[in-house]
């Protein structure tokens, strides 16, 4: 995998090897501290000129039977002392993809208790390639349900000066790119919609399929919105929604639609001309298309 180190929160760092034996790399990102997690650690030594002050090795193989879990509470503390005392870690495996991107997940549950989906998000948002390994994802799972708070309130109660408002946005911030990297796939992908009566008033018009992200399709009419309401209710476990439009305003064939997008989040109300919608979490990306 190509590129340099990745900057998942304040102080720590997501890796590779090839990372770690540039010395100018670590010299630049100020890096004190590194937890390797390799199979076989001893080899790196030769071949390192920058001396960190404090290592930490994990030997593990990236396989899906490789029980990493199990060192999952000595790496988030190794990396959460690190952080606290303002020196720079540097958490990498071979390529920074699955056992160390594992480790930082796991320190990412932890401090803002977050399931793997949402760590995934915040990670990827950093470092958009990592990729551990359904083994790794599976113990990560049982990590959640089983660990993340006891772990949390041991790390609390050691290092009561941590406050997670300083990692805020870092987080919020990964996320922004994290779902960035989807916009241009919205309106790429092809969504297929139809339309059945079912009294003279109303058409409903239902999305069969989206993206692999949970996406609704909106079809407002450019025309009559002054005189559309609408309401769409989206469940983030089924990607189906259905519009309600007046029969009299559906369009002929010849006449443009507006193709809007929408990340799921909440419920949404469509407010005729002012062309907005009251959820703040929407992210709206639009272009025009022919109606069927």
């Amino acid at each position: 995998m190509g590129g340099e180190m990745s900057l998942v929160l304040p102080h720590l760092y997501l890796g590779s090897l090839k990372d770690r034996t540039n010395s100018a790399l670590m010299v630049k990102n100020k890096v004190k501290r590194i937890l390797c997690v390799i199979d076989i650690p001893d080899i790196i030594v030769d071949k390192e000129e920058y001396k960190p002050t404090h290592i930490l090795n994990i030997p593990a193989a990236d396989a899906q039977e490789q029980d990493l879990a199990q060192y999952f509470e000595k790496c988030i503390e190794f990396i959460h002392q690190a952080r606290i005392e303002h020196e720079n870690i540097l958490v990498h495996c071979q390529a920074g993809v699955s056992r160390s991107a594992t480790i930082v997940l796991a320190y990412v549950m932890t401090i803002g208790d977050y399931d793997v989906e949402k760590a995934l998000q915040i990670v990827k948002g950093a470092r958009g390639y990592i990729h551990p390994n359904p083994g790794f994802l599976s113990q990560l799972k049982r990590y959640y349900t089983n660990d993340v708070k006891k772990n949390w309130y041991r790390l609390t109660r050691r290092y009561p000066s941590y406050a997670f408002d300083n990692d805020e946005n870092f987080v919020k911030s990964s996320l922004n790119i994290y779902w960035q990297q989807f916009e241009p796939a919205f309106i790429a992908e092809p969504v297929y919609w139809s339309m059945h009566k079912k009294n003279s008033k109303k058409i409903y018009i239902y999305v069969y399929k989206c993206y692999p992200i949970v996406v609704t399709e909106q079809i407002i009419d450019n025309n009559q919105e002054q005189k559309l309401k609408r309401i769409i209710t989206i469940n983030e476990e089924n990607p189906s929604a259905s519009i309600v439009i007046d029969e009299q305003q559906i369009l002929s064939h010849d006449k443009q639609v507006e193709k809007t997008s929408v990340i799921p989040s909440t419920t949404k109300r469509y407010h005729g001309s002012k062309n907005k919608f009251t959820s703040s979490k929407t992210i709206r990306r639009s272009n025009t298309m022919r109606s069927k």
